[in-house]
């Protein structure tokens, strides 16, 4: 679970008398925010500020604390000038937080100082909490430190690219000079030789536990017509153990695979690689949680960093690439990948037989080195669709909250059949859709994160476009 660390800093009146008709309230105001803001945050620094010195401490305090983000918290009216010189001085994001009690002053000086953070050019984010049950005041604050905290966490990050750009699709490619003055993440290009070569290397009894398990726990292996499947099964599980050893010994944060068509050709389908990597379990261990590693087909640079985003705001979630297939008769949109998403998305659950259970391997479609696909539909439920796409040079977001369903029996297209396929629910117009949508690839995660998304698209100055409400 990701959980954001912040820093309140608490402005009080620097007029002595003033202060102590509103020292109550103050101290009330404190204890009722710093409680409500531990049982989603780390408080990492609580400092309190009414005065030119008062700041200097708190600067030293929050920059010794390595804080994801800062409250900027106005129990009572408090000189805008101090406010602002704080937030100037810090160098994470910030929000300014005020009450609507009417004897505190508080919204007045939220609004003095946050005119003049715009009239300084700080951006900043204001919220007005009505206390601890103002649920949507509350999300406001949760989803900004959610936003703020994936910008800080991810800068620093490294994408390993296995392959380069696969079947032609222009919008898999990203430069490595924009990824670093945008989003702060490197790229780091390996071989997809290097999966082959370290799959070789694993011995059958490092191999055995995955095919022994696969064989007890998924749906069905439907080998009929595939000669040798059994060694092709061996050859993904490999590709799965070595595309793990070289993800820790490279220290990479998420990855993208090429696969088609030197490994789909040569070698073997990557299907089970990039969905047991995009699980939040190893099925040799399923006991054992482990946290997701995001893993894109076609070596999807923005899809990668896409889904990698999702995760980190979801709290840690499994994320997937899935291609925009088409409009169902029915009014849903048809969501398909040629073989591969992570088995979480078949039920939902956190044990690894329910969702591998409901899982079925499929034989491949393309490629002349064989191999499995996954197959099965998306489990119900709110999801979140987004993007991150170009145009002209420049980033934007595209964003859309919905539900996935599950189709009437004999309504799903024969076109997505062979793969694991997802339909989803929302008002959104198609014609916009198409005439605007910037790839053909698009991520899915759980939950309604379209807040927090906005909130991180504006924090990093680009467009956020929300398709559905």
């Amino acid at each position: 679970m990701i959980k954001p660390r912040i820093a309140l800093i608490s402005f009080a009146e620097s007029r002595e008398d003033m202060f102590e008709k509103r020292r109550h309230m103050f101290e009330e105001e404190i204890h009722k925010v710093r409680s409500r803001l531990s049982l989603e945050h780390e408080v990492a620094y609580h400092g309190k500020v009414n005065s030119w010195d008062t700041v200097d401490e708190a600067i030293r305090g929050v920059r010794a604390s390595d804080v994801d983000v800062a409250i900027l918290h106005l129990p009572i009216w408090s000189f805008p000038a101090l406010v602002i010189s704080c937030a100037r001085l810090l160098d994470v994001p910030v929000l300014l937080l005020a009450n609507a009690r009417e004897e505190t002053s508080s919204i007045g000086g939220m609004l003095g100082a946050g005119g003049g953070l715009d009239m300084a050019g700080i951006p900043h984010k204001r919220v007005v909490c009505n206390g601890p049950e103002d649920r949507d005041a509350i999300q406001k604050v949760n989803d900004f430190c959610r936003a703020a905290t994936v910008l800080h966490r991810l800068r620093g990050q490294r994408f390993g690219c296995f392959g380069g750009r696969s079947l032609g699709i222009y919008t898999t490619a990203a430069s490595l000079a924009t990824w670093q003055r945008v989003f702060g993440v490197d790229i780091e290009h390996l071989d997809q030789l290097m999966i082959q070569r370290e799959a070789e290397r694993i011995p059958d009894v490092d191999v055995e536990p995955y095919l022994s398990w696969f064989s007890e726990n998924v749906n069905c292996i439907l080998s009929d017509g595939m000669p040798e499947w059994r060694e092709a099964l061996k050859r993904q599980i490999r590709s799965y153990v070595a595309t793990r050893r070289l993800i820790k010994q490279n220290r990479l944060d998420f990855v993208g695979i090429k696969c088609q068509r030197e490994l789909s050709d040569g070698y073997v389908l990557q299907c089970l690689n990039v969905a047991m990597l995009n699980d939040p379990y190893d099925p040799a261990h399923p006991a054992d949680p482990i946290e997701p590693t995001v893993c894109a087909c076609e070596a999807d640079h923005d899809g990668a960093l896409t889904m990698q985003i999702l995760k980190m705001i979801s709290g840690g979630q499994p994320t997937s690439l899935m291609d925009i297939r088409l409009r169902s008769a029915e009014g849903l949109l048809v969501l398909a990948n040629c073989g591969a998403a992570a088995s979480f998305f078949a039920a939902r659950s956190t044990e690894a037989k329910d969702n591998w259970g409901r899982v079925t391997l499929m034989p491949n479609v393309f490629g002349f080195a064989g191999g499995f696909t996954t197959q099965y539909i998306y489990a119900p439920g709110k999801v979140t669709l987004a993007r991150l796409c170009q145009k002209d040079g420049r980033y934007w977001m595209a964003i859309m909250v919905g539900n996935l369903v599950l189709p009437e029996r004999g309504e799903v297209p024969g076109v997505v059949k062979p793969w694991p396929h997802a339909f989803f629910e929302a008002n959104l117009d198609f014609e916009e859709l198409w005439e605007t949508y910037g790839a053909n690839h698009i991520h899915v995660v759980y939950g309604d994160h379209v807040g927090a998304l906005e909130d991180f698209c504006r924090l990093l100055g680009i467009e956020a476009r929300v398709y559905t409400r």
